[in-house]
């Protein structure tokens, strides 16, 4: 017997990306975007790999799309540069 499977059954089996690998994820703190929209995350969070940012935005999609090798809770005070 051969079973037809819809689009959404081979999407469902289709296995997640892997995570891009990041030294560093700050998250649960608020971000603000220093762009030219001024942007906040209010559950935050920021991807670091080296000495370089490479990426800002919300704290569970940074999450999913980013393994990283340390990861800070950033909730509480802020803290910003000087």
């Amino acid at each position: 017997m051969i079973r037809v499977v819809g689009l959404a059954g081979l999407l469902a089996a289709a296995p997640a990306p892997a995570a891009e690998r990041v030294d560093l994820l700050v998250r649960g703190g608020t971000v603000v975007t220093m762009d030219a929209a001024r942007r906040v995350h209010e559950d935050g969070a920021v991807a670091v790999r080296a000495d370089r940012i490479v990426a800002v935005g919300p704290a569970a999609e940074l999450a999913r799309r980013y393994e990283a090798r340390a990861t800070i809770e950033a909730s509480g005070p802020s803290s910003g540069p000087p």
